[in-house]
């Protein structure tokens, strides 16, 4: 008499997304290593503080992918309002005395400890998550502006503003992104899409209008020789890090940029010293991983059924690819200086931790296109 045992079977992820996303932290983990030896060495006496940290985080980040993978998102979807409101919180905390930080001149981080994270990074996950359950009514999308659209950017609003004071333009770039993506693949009339996109861009000409140094950026974008110790420092500093690595580059842990010429050289500016030491082939190998990380991830975004899963890949998609274009966008001189990480590369242990989640629940839905 032979007893079969019952198997238990698994949904199997996108192979190609598991391997672009772990080819990135890799490689990020080797040129953060690379790149901040020296102000570690400078600031806390050891060489390789922040390589321990980044170890750290992305061990973090490998353990919250496996553990969304396995829970997916929908369980979360109703949480999504609280969630939204507990951000809001985490984002008013950075202005209380002994809890925020303030670096670079930024009101951007909570202090809990030895630790710091950057609540506006959580935003990446929860707008997403919130506008996918919003606009998916039993199952069927709403595209109606009064009823469907208005109320949800009502109650998202107060965290993005938030954001934009402490001053963090670029995290707003990319949440009003998400969400312009997530309302358009609703079927929206343009109409209704381009009086928000005038809405946002109304609120962004605004903010970099009643922000002089936000102002000069600008101005620095359109012509960067104008002040090149000033404002153009950081974009000068890039080209020339990213001009001389040539084809092969200067080869790894050879940067001379890295020694407090380039600012942020690990974190925002990290793909200016990839350039450099990696050169162009490193460069592209660089742009070849992302581009498969966006193919299969839009893939989710276009052919999964459900609607809820289907918008929320889309918010999750552009999130991640949309911060990877912007921050090259910026290293490279294309789009005007803001700080942004570059995510699975920079150092920075909140993005890394959100983003490995984003890609947990994204390798799920994967599993079941």
């Amino acid at each position: 008499m032979h007893i079969h045992k019952p198997q238990i079977s698994f949904p199997l992820p996108d192979p190609y997304l598991i391997f672009a996303a772990l080819a990135l932290v890799m490689m990020g983990f080797v040129f953060v290593f690379s790149t901040s030896t020296v102000v570690a060495e400078s600031h806390f006496n050891d060489p390789y503080y922040f390589t321990v940290k980044h170890l750290i985080y992305a061990a973090m980040g490998v353990a919250a992918f496996v553990g969304c993978y396995i829970t997916g998102p929908e369980r979360l979807r109703r949480f999504s309002a609280l969630a939204l409101m507990i951000c809001v919180i985490l984002l008013a905390l950075v202005y209380v005395p002994g809890v925020g930080l303030e670096v670079g001149g930024a009101m951007r981080w909570v202090r809990l400890g030895p630790w710091s994270f950057q609540p506006s990074e959580l935003l990446k996950l929860v707008v997403p998550l919130y506008v996918a359950h919003a606009l998916c009514n039993k199952g069927k999308v709403s595209p109606s502006l009064l009823k469907g659209i208005l109320p949800i950017l009502l109650f998202i609003a107060p965290s993005i503003l938030l954001v934009l004071l402490q001053p963090d333009l670029g995290t707003v770039v990319v949440l009003v992104a998400v969400v312009f993506a997530m309302v358009w693949v609703t079927g929206v009339s343009w109409r209704v899409f381009f009086a928000l996109a005038f809405g946002g861009g109304s609120l962004m000409v605004w903010q970099v209008l009643t922000h002089p140094y936000q102002f000069r950026r600008i101005l620095a974008f359109l012509n960067p020789w104008a002040d090149p110790q000033g404002i153009s420092f950081h974009l000068i500093q890039s080209w020339m890090a990213i001009g001389s690595g040539g084809f092969w580059g200067q080869g790894l842990g050879n940067s001379k940029l890295k020694y407090f010429y380039l600012p942020q050289q690990y974190t925002d500016f990290i793909f200016a010293v990839i350039c450099e030491e990696g050169g162009f082939v490193a460069a592209l190998l660089l742009l070849l991983l992302l581009m498969v990380l966006a193919a299969r991830c839009f893939r989710v975004a276009i052919l999964h059924h459900d609607p809820f899963q289907r918008l929320l890949a889309t918010g999750l998609s552009v999130s991640i690819i949309g911060q990877s274009l912007l921050n090259i966008g910026v290293v490279v001189g294309l789009l005007p200086t803001t700080g942004i990480p570059l995510p699975l590369v920079s150092f920075g242990g909140t993005s890394l931790l959100v983003t490995c989640v984003a890609l947990g629940w994204l390798a799920r839905m994967s599993s079941q296109v």
